[in-house]
């Protein structure tokens, strides 16, 4: 596994793909090269995850492997009732909140006259913006969130899970999800629009 890296997995070759269920058995049966066809399956569906975790920062390739090494590591406690990519978002937000707790925290900027329901659109990979502005000022008020407000967002807006699955991934019930979801739309609304009043 040492000399198994995300450069390793990304060369050009032809490997046919396995159905969730008979991949994670191979890698459990201890075929290394089925982990490699795991890591090609959705490295990019977990960077996307980890670069909006991490507020959009680039240097993500630390924690990608450390993410795919975790999998590697507990590849033998994985159960069938979940996917490997509800498995990997989960390991995914783990390492993204260890390291945001390196981080050292930011201060908030007001932001003003943004749409937070323009949120749903907020990132390059998933449709366009009427602006770049538009679209920088809501990527910063979603950093401005706390981690725990900024995951439910991420997960069910930009990622576009349903409550249950992010509710899977963050090991939260369905209810302390969606009040968690309930607040960090509030939270982005005020720092959108600073004249907004949590109850308006």
């Amino acid at each position: 596994m040492n000399n198994l890296t995300l450069q390793t997995a990304n060369k050009a070759h032809a490997l046919t793909v396995l159905s969730d269920h008979n991949l994670v058995q191979r890698i459990q049966a201890g075929d290394p090269h089925a982990f490699e066809r795991l890591i090609l399956q959705y490295q990019n569906r977990i960077a996307r995850l980890a670069h909006r975790l991490l507020g959009w920062n680039n240097d993500i390739d630390d924690l990608l492997q450390e993410v795919f090494l975790a999998a590697w590591q507990s590849i033998h406690k994985f159960k069938a009732d979940s996917s490997p990519l509800t498995w990997l978002m989960g390991i995914t937000i783990n390492k993204s909140r260890a390291a945001l707790r390196k981080q050292s925290r930011r201060k908030s900027k007001p932001l003003h006259n943004i749409n937070p329901n323009a949120l749903l659109a907020a990132d390059p990979e998933d449709s366009p913006l009427e602006s770049a502005e538009q679209n920088a000022a809501l990527r910063h008020a979603v950093t401005q969130l706390p981690p725990k407000l900024r995951e439910v967002i991420v997960l069910h807006y930009l990622e576009q899970l349903d409550i249950p699955t992010t509710a899977q991934i963050l090991k939260l019930k369905r209810n302390t999800t969606e009040v968690r979801l309930h607040r960090a739309k509030t939270k982005l609304k005020t720092l959108l629009d600073p004249e907004i009043t949590p109850n308006s």
